[in-house]
């Protein structure tokens, strides 16, 4: 018996949006899943995603949509959608569809067999030479920080954790970071993972190696390290 909400930010996706809701929509249709919410975020576009958004929510009840005024970021929507969450675990479906469907229910597949299920792009090859090698970078230097072992291969792929555990632990930040973050805390409070390989398509545009993001990921592991040196444990 499994509840689950998706959460999935959209910027500019009007041709993208549909095919990533049907992407879900496919997915919740696994025995294991008894209900389901979607939680669309227009995050302030200027093409018609918030109205395809809405198009969409009209035909189901079960999707509701909210309209940023202007761009926040996956994690603003990401964090916002953890305080409406109504359901028992909670995710996060890309709106440009980059990831599989069939992944997508390969991960789903797998709730309940550790606290966190995170996920792992298995054909990195599909992206730039440049983001695959940052990617790598960033990787290991957040599993040397924090001392993971065994270590995890990746942070930001389509992880679901329990909804509770995150409102127990706590999100700081609203940057592109979030889930290391998240992460990183429900390790220290001694909480479980499995990893499952999932496979991305090829996609044009990409907000991660924006300044401001690094930026704001650099300011996060500090903040981490900050913590790690001074013991803190977020839910204590």
């Amino acid at each position: 018996m499994t509840t689950i909400s998706v959460m999935i930010p959209a910027y500019e996706e009007e041709k993208n949006l549909e095919n990533a809701v049907d992407s879900v929509l496919n997915a919740m249709g696994l025995p294991q899943i008894t209900d389901y919410e979607i939680i669309i975020f227009d995050d302030g576009s200027e093409d018609r995603t918030g109205e395809i958004a809405d198009e969409i929510a009209l035909s189901n009840p079960k999707i509701k949509v909210i309209h940023n005024e202007t761009n926040m970021g996956f994690g603003y929507n990401y964090v916002k959608g953890v305080e409406m969450a109504k359901m028992e675990y909670y995710c996060l479906f890309p709106g440009d569809n980059e990831n599989e469907g069939e992944s997508f229910k390969e991960i789903l597949s797998h709730i309940g067999e550790a606290d966190m299920v995170l996920s792992y792009t298995s054909n990195m090859e599909v992206r730039k030479l440049k983001r695959r090698i940052i990617s790598r970078i960033y990787t290991w230097l957040v599993n040397y920080l924090f001392t993971i072992n065994p270590r995890i291969k990746y942070f930001n792929g389509i992880n679901i954790y329990k909804t509770s555990l995150l409102r127990e632990v706590g999100i700081d930040t609203y940057g592109f970071g979030f889930n290391v973050e998240i992460i990183i805390r429900m390790i220290r409070n001694g909480y479980s993972y499995i990893e499952v390989p999932a496979i991305i398509k090829p996609t044009q545009k990409s907000s991660a190696l924006k300044i401001s993001n690094i930026n704001s990921v650099g300011i996060m592991l500090i903040k981490l390290m900050i913590e790690d040196f001074k013991g803190i444990k977020k839910n204590e």
